[in-house]
């Protein structure tokens, strides 16, 4: 794509930024360019220097007082007196040479709650408007926020923006704020120009050449900029659009990650078992198809070009999965053969034999797996949903005999809530009721959901932190297309409901809410299973597009990240509620740089 004419004089920078998101900062650069005026070098400061002698002048201090006036003084005093009187008298005049400020440009912004949201998208603009200033001024842009006094850095490399978007506070600036840069300033060299980006700045002490006001426009629909003077300039600069203003404030504005092929050794996975996301969303697990094992990727930090880092992981051969899932960063299974159950990577629980499908059915001849988590902190447990709709759970320090408990029957869906929670919805009696454990004792706290003879699937909404009470979820009453979800997000009221009839085409696989704003959403697949949305206040929002349709697909209630593994074996990772793909990469072959045996 090509950089418009427009956004050249800023060709170097925006070269940081995914083309996609140009036009968004094609409404800001030049509008606030026009009003911070054109660029100039570096302006004089401080006192000026003395540089040798420059003139005579009639005027000046005796010391400086010509050494013939002085003899004059001595020959004829008279004389003297008389052009003294008269402004006759000759004095040496110093040259003078102004002093040059530095080269260096400083801009402090104040990082407080009243510059959150639209107006650190001007703060991100401006840095690049005044790093180009102070290129053609032949120095550097300083940055700093009026909350951390003395902290400054260059402005040279997209991590800056990134920085400076993440230095936000809760705290407003203080007095001590002000005196502490004061301070700072008065023990340096002064700057060639030294901007405040704020609202309040105008009664403040500190010598700023510039004061840059920024804050939301009355009716909330653009961003007031005003640069402080006589006379006062100011403009309104639109807002980007939602997904591109996200993208910016989090700082993904980098090109979005392409599949990638690895080198190292050549591992295939199977596309009979859906990813393994875990809870906290930095890894994802596939099955491997030509080894008993899995293939255990670990995510590259957000912003990070480097390539994610994958192992493999291998039991025994003659044992097959019923069930996987992360406990931490630790992948953990459930094995069987045709006589034992083993709990592979869980300590303190040994094998024991397969249990009786009236107490625990596992599938058989397919490829599902069941779901599985672990809770507890001390004497922890492990609960499974089998086939039946039971919910059973293993103890490590019950009797062998005694190892399998029930802990409820008609379980609709099993699923992590948060890093020490889980939740299920089960029927009786024609009602639906959410259950939520605790690692805490295992404390637990019931919800009655109201009818429920036609429920027939649950998705629930996680959070990356504790939780407590109330679960979010979402039920599907009847079956095939024709049914609808019921949404209860209202722990004042479980039994309160959205209905939400999706329009065909769409299935939901996954449920977000939002506990500040109090919106849920829904995430969607399309029936091609190729494409992937979000459903929110009745509006159907795309995320991403596969270039075949997913073989599986897992969502993470918790970390609210999708992963999807398409039939060409190619897997993509997508945090949701950042609206950012965090990983694409085909696992055919050439898929990793290590490998780990267990």
């Amino acid at each position: 794509m090509q950089l418009p004419d427009r956004l050249k004089p800023w060709a170097e920078w925006l070269a940081w930024f995914d083309p996609a998101l140009w036009p968004s900062l094609a409404d800001l650069l030049p509008r606030l360019g026009a009003l911070l005026g054109p660029v100039i070098d570096s302006q004089a400061g401080g006192a000026p220097e003395p540089d040798g002698l420059g003139d005579l002048q009639r005027r000046g201090p005796y010391e400086r007082l010509l050494a013939s006036e002085w003899l004059l003084a001595d020959a004829l005093p008279d004389e003297f007196l008389r052009r003294a009187a008269a402004g006759e008298h000759l004095f040496l005049a110093p040259r003078q040479r102004p002093r040059q400020a530095t080269r260096q440009m400083l801009v402090l912004f104040d990082a407080g709650p009243t510059q959150w949201g639209a107006p650190r998208l001007v703060h991100l603009a401006l840095m690049i408007l005044l790093a180009r200033r102070a290129r053609a001024a032949g120095g550097e842009l300083l940055w700093g926020t009026l909350q951390a006094p003395g902290q400054v850095a260059p402005m040279d490399n997209a991590q800056a923006l990134r920085q400076m978007l993440a230095a936000r506070t809760e705290v407003a600036v203080q007095p001590s704020h002000w005196q502490a840069w004061r301070s700072w300033l008065d023990a340096r060299e002064p700057f060639a120009q030294c901007w405040g980006v704020g609202v309040r700045l105008a009664g403040e002490t500190l010598p700023f050449s510039h004061r840059l006001r920024v804050q939301r426009t009355l009716d909330g629909q653009g961003m007031g900029v005003c640069i402080e003077g006589r006379p006062p300039r100011q403009v309104v600069l639109p807002l980007p659009d939602a997904a591109a203003s996200q993208r910016l404030l989090t700082g993904q504005f980098g090109t979005r990650p392409v599949t990638r092929r690895l080198p190292g050794q050549s591992w295939r996975v199977a596309l009979t078992f859906a990813p393994v996301i875990s809870a906290q969303g930095t890894r994802v697990a596939l099955q491997l198809l030509d080894e008993p094992g899995a293939l255990v990727f670990q995510l590259p930090p957000v912003g990070s070009d480097k390539p994610p880092r994958a192992h493999r992981h291998c039991w025994p051969r003659r044992l097959k999965p019923v069930a996987c899932a992360f406990f931490g960063k630790q992948l953990t299974a459930i094995l069987s053969d045709a006589a034992t159950l083993t709990f592979w990577h869980m300590p303190r629980f040994d094998g024991i034999e397969v249990p009786a499908r009236e107490t625990f059915q596992m599938p058989v001849g397919t490829a599902t797996q069941l779901p599985f988590v672990r809770l507890g902190r001390r004497d922890r447990r492990v609960y499974c949903l089998d086939r039946q709709h039971r919910l059973v759970y293993w103890q490590p320090t019950a009797a062998p005999a005694r190892r399998l408990h029930a802990e409820a029957s008609g379980v609709l869906g099993l699923a992590q809530v948060g890093q020490a929670s889980l939740a299920y919805v089960r029927q009786q009696s024609g009602q639906l009721f959410l259950e939520v454990l605790h690692d805490e004792d295992f404390y637990r706290q019931g919800s009655a959901l109201g009818v429920g003879r036609d429920a027939t699937q649950v998705l629930f909404a996680g959070s990356p932190g504790p939780r407590c009470g109330f679960v979010p979820c979402a039920v599907y009453h009847g079956r095939g297309s024709t049914g609808t979800w019921q949404v209860h997000d209202r722990a004042d009221d479980p039994r309160h409901q959205h209905a939400v009839n999706l329009a065909r085409g769409y299935q939901a696989i996954g449920l977000l809410h939002d506990a500040a704003g109090g919106r849920f959403s829904l995430v969607l697949m399309s029936t091609s299973r190729q494409s992937f949305f979000l459903y929110q206040d009745q509006q159907v929002e795309p995320l991403f597009t596969c270039t075949a349709p997913s073989a599986h697909y897992s969502f993470c209630a918790v970390s609210g990240m999708l992963a999807v593994l398409t039939r060409q074996r190619e897997l993509l990772v997508f945090a949701v509620r950042e609206r950012l793909m965090r990983l694409q990469v085909l696992c055919t072959d050439d898929v990793t740089r290590g490998a780990r045996h267990d």
